[in-house]
């Protein structure tokens, strides 16, 4: 959020300091009955209307302040509170000048601008403005003037303009490899500096000319730089990397095999280096994260992959926390904060495989009971409506859910001492793309060829630790074909066996040809799929040879 800085009148009308007026200090507080309570961390209180709670929650033996925060009309004892103390929007305290006038220790440039980022850079606060970029003093945040006028010194803050032979305004600022990256919309910088970063040895200078959304800040993830581009009605998406040795830098476009696929108007940009993915939000489809997963190996990727996940609610908010997935989602009924694991190889406790359900719910949590008349099982307790919700035992049986109350539903039997998941099921589609042959050029190339005659037979799919999956053939002008897989042990679906994951692969028919075909794989079962790799059985017919020089 840009913030802007004023100066600040003295008594006298003189100015030796500056405010920021946005954003400011914060201060943890609660209110009751109209008097607001501030934490400090040095007072007891011993009144029983001040706010807290005498329960040690965590265990840990102290009261931390997290256990103190309520907002019920009556409150317990609780120390380190102070009363009356009325919560103030003050600015941040910024140390005034304290050597010099306007003319030898002059005020930073960013008084009386619009601050575009705010960073740390080598141990120092930096303010990103239109033209320049402004550090404070060396181990000291919040002192942008000199310390004394009679010499420069290395710790000394730095104020160092934006010289380019085309109208750049910088807009982000990120950290990287001991560099400092300045993004404007079609330009980007590098600022450098010796291995102590002073005002002797700052520069800046232009290093490519990459055109960058400028509703979306870039993120650094490991040894890259991702950012978004505009592409008409869509978004791309950049690669950036910096070569040490050569000092290059260069960015590839990680989108081009999809280029109609992210929707416009990107808004933020999350990624978790340790499952190698990043997620991607827009303004153009709120319920939509998109998501690359990528894999280098020994500098060459093997991967690069883009997928989407589509949910019922409107995405507010996301970020990662190691593998997971932090969510703040938005419906008719308020927020939400949900959490997505993409931990690779994740296995449910006790079991080699993990039941996929939305809004997943432990059985042990809710409340069973069985009518012997009925012969059903209840279950309530569960902190959503049930309408869609499917249970699975922990060993992959499904039992059929039917929904009776706001909060509670029956299955058919006695499951009271069965271990068991419930929650939402949701649907997985993986879509082929156009399975052209290609044929051999004289040059060692391969290429389409336009005097081919081709036929896809057949297909096979090779999977591993799966249990269902549907492959749907849909030629142009005919009906859908489906073809379901299942695992093979004779009544695996029952309750008097136990789900194993199958390895192997699987034949399906197409017979159509390659550009007249639709071909999906699908699952909404909570048993796990996954898809090692597709093999297709063509018959083609060639009405001619292909010569080169």
């Amino acid at each position: 959020m840009p913030v802007t800085v004023v100066p600040k009148l003295n008594a006298d009308g003189s100015v030796n300091k500056f405010i920021v007026q946005t954003p400011n200090e914060l201060v943890g507080t609660v209110e009751n009955n109209g008097t607001i309570y501030n934490l400090v961390e040095e007072h007891v209180s011993t009144a029983d209307t001040e706010p807290g709670s005498t329960v040690d929650t965590d265990g840990d033996g102290v009261y931390d302040w997290e256990e103190y925060w309520v907002a019920t009309t009556d409150f317990t004892t609780a120390p380190d509170w102070e009363v009356n103390k009325k919560y103030v929007n003050e600015a941040l305290g910024y140390v005034s000048r304290q050597a010099g006038d306007d003319g030898t220790n002059p005020f930073p440039s960013f008084v009386g601008q619009t601050i575009n980022d705010v960073f740390f850079f080598k141990n120092r606060l930096g303010f990103l403005t239109n033209n320049a970029v402004i550090f404070s003093e060396a181990d000291a945040y919040f002192n942008f003037f000199r310390t004394t006028t009679q010499q420069l010194l290395d710790s000394a803050p730095i104020d160092v303009g934006l010289s380019h032979t085309k109208v750049a305004v910088l807009q982000h600022a990120i950290p990287f490899q001991e560099k400092l990256m300045l993004f404007s919309k079609q330009s980007q910088f590098v600022l450098r500096g010796a291995d102590i970063l002073s005002p002797k040895t700052v520069a800046i200078s232009p290093v490519t000319e990459y055109d960058i959304s400028d509703s979306i800040n870039p993120l650094a993830v490991g040894n890259y730089i991702y950012f978004t581009f505009q592409r008409n009605d869509y978004e791309g998406v950049y690669e950036y990397f910096v070569d040490n040795n050569t000092e290059t830098f260069n960015a590839e476009e990680i989108t081009q095999q999809i280029p109609k696929y992210i929707n416009k108007k990107a808004t933020r940009i999350v990624g978790s280096p340790a499952e190698n993915t990043l997620v991607i939000t827009t303004d153009d489809d709120l319920k939509t994260l998109f998501v690359y997963k990528y894999f280098w190996s020994n500098r060459e990727k093997i991967q690069s992959a883009w997928m989407k996940f589509t949910f019922d609610r409107d995405i507010v908010g996301c970020d990662f926390i190691d593998s997971k997935l932090f969510m703040l989602t938005s419906d008719t009924e308020g927020l939400h904060l949900e959490s997505l694991t993409l931990e690779d190889g994740l296995k449910d406790s006790g079991l080699d495989y993990t039941l996929y359900l939305d809004s997943r719910v432990e059985g042990s949590t809710l409340t069973t009971s069985y009518d012997a008349t009925t012969k059903k099982t209840t279950i309530s307790g569960f902190p959503y409506d049930p309408a869609d919700v499917e249970v699975y035992s922990k060993i992959g049986h499904k039992y059929n859910f039917v929904k009776t109350t706001s909060t509670a539903g029956t299955v058919t039997g006695d499951i009271t001492s069965v271990p068991f998941f419930a929650g939402i099921p949701y649907d997985m589609l993986y879509r082929f793309s156009e399975q052209t042959l290609k044929q051999p050029t004289e040059r060692g190339g391969r290429s389409a060829s336009d005097y081919t005659y081709q036929t896809i037979r057949s297909g096979s799919v090779n999977y591993a630790d799966t249990g269902h999956f549907v492959v749907e053939v849909t030629p142009k002008y005919r009906d859908t074909y489906s073809y379901a897989f299942n695992p093979d042990i004779v009544g695996a679906n029952l309750s008097l066996n136990e789900f194993e994951p199958q390895n192997g692969h699987f034949r399906f028919a197409v017979q159509a040809q390659p550009n007249e075909v639709t071909i999906e794989v699908k699952s909404s079962s909570a048993l796990p799929v996954k898809l090692l790799a597709a093999e297709f059985e063509s018959m083609f017919i060639p009405r001619s040879r292909r010569y080169g020089s």
